[in-house]
């Protein structure tokens, strides 16, 4: 049976300075090895799971870093979402400017439960390649916040779904 192993190898040597044996230390981590491989499985299909949502969602971090956004966000504001790099710093550079959207996402940073807002983002704003004539689009907005282990705010998500074809009408 096959089975994972984490080894540190020393040389012993004699009162001339030869190495005569080798000293091994071994650890069997195989359990180890199995619960990364199910965590990388479950962060996979997470990710797969929030590409799917036809929202955008945004999550940062509780300095209004964006730690991830999912594929809708990408599409809609052309993000650049990896924790080394993305095109918006946060919160205040996603719009404080928006009416109501500073409050929601600060009730959801308390842990508050929010209701959704609808406003209007111009697209524009965040060099969206397509944004023609209809830059300025309809958003329903809902914000909340991830506990930690501690139960503490460790992030805050932000839903967007485009109800300006709704809006039209």
């Amino acid at each position: 049976e096959f089975f994972w192993e984490s080894a540190s190898i020393s040389p012993i040597k004699d009162d001339k300075g030869q190495i005569i044996h080798y000293l091994a230390i071994k650890e069997d981590i195989t359990a180890k090895k199995l619960i990364e491989d199910q965590i990388r499985y479950s962060e996979k299909f997470l990710n797969s799971l929030l590409d799917q949502l036809p929202q955008a969602l945004m999550a940062f971090n509780t300095d209004g870093g964006l730690m991830r956004c999912n594929k809708s966000a990408k599409n809609t504001f052309y993000l650049e979402c990896t924790p080394e790099k993305s095109t918006i710093n946060g919160f205040s550079d996603m719009a404080f400017t928006y009416t109501g959207l500073s409050e929601i996402l600060q009730q959801a940073h308390k842990g508050n439960e929010s209701n959704s807002l609808e406003i209007v983002i111009d697209l524009s704003k965040f060099n969206v390649k397509n944004a023609e004539k209809e830059s300025r689009r309809w958003f329903s907005v809902s914000a909340f916040s991830v506990n930690d282990f501690q139960s503490e705010t460790s992030a805050i998500v932000l839903l967007l779904e485009d109800i300006s074809n709704r809006k039209k009408n």
